[in-house]
């Protein structure tokens, strides 16, 4: 009966495991879009509430997905490109630079700036000031996939 229990409940971590990764192709795949839960879980072909359970099992929440898609694409665009920080924040769905910059902070432990500097000379950007407990006091997603 327990073994029972542990490979039904393996099973289940597999299915929100996966769940989530097809959640995060999806919004990484479009990740300026304005995408809703309702529209994302049609798309995953699960219900609303399926999905929500589903990430709070993984202790995580729709609009924090929709951020780390954001800001995961932003650090692409500051690696990929010599886009300014004001047009990489308007084209990942910020409404003002100052938002994206205070979150991306929050998020990669440096300023949009800095983490381009870092990253195209092939240095590591440390984090300063504690980013990433910040990040983890704000409910923010962090750079490491925490």
């Amino acid at each position: 009966m327990r073994d029972s229990l542990d490979a039904e409940q393996a099973s289940a971590q597999q299915m929100t495991s996966a769940l989530l990764e097809r959640l995060r192709q999806a919004l990484a795949a479009d990740a300026s879009s304005r995408a809703s839960l309702q529209l994302m879980a049609k798309q995953l072909a699960v219900s609303t509430r399926t999905l929500q359970r589903r990430l709070s099992e993984s202790r995580t929440t729709f609009r924090q997905e929709v951020a780390r898609a954001k800001l995961r694409s932003a650090q692409r665009l500051l690696i990929q490109t010599d886009l300014s920080v004001t047009r990489i924040a308007v084209s990942v769905g910020f409404a003002s630079s100052q938002s994206f910059a205070r979150q991306f902070s929050r998020f990669a432990g440096n300023s949009p700036g800095r983490f381009r500097v870092f990253s195209v000379n092939g240095g590591a950007c440390p984090a300063e000031n504690g980013a990433s407990g910040n990040a983890r006091r704000a409910g923010l997603p962090q750079a490491d996939g925490r």
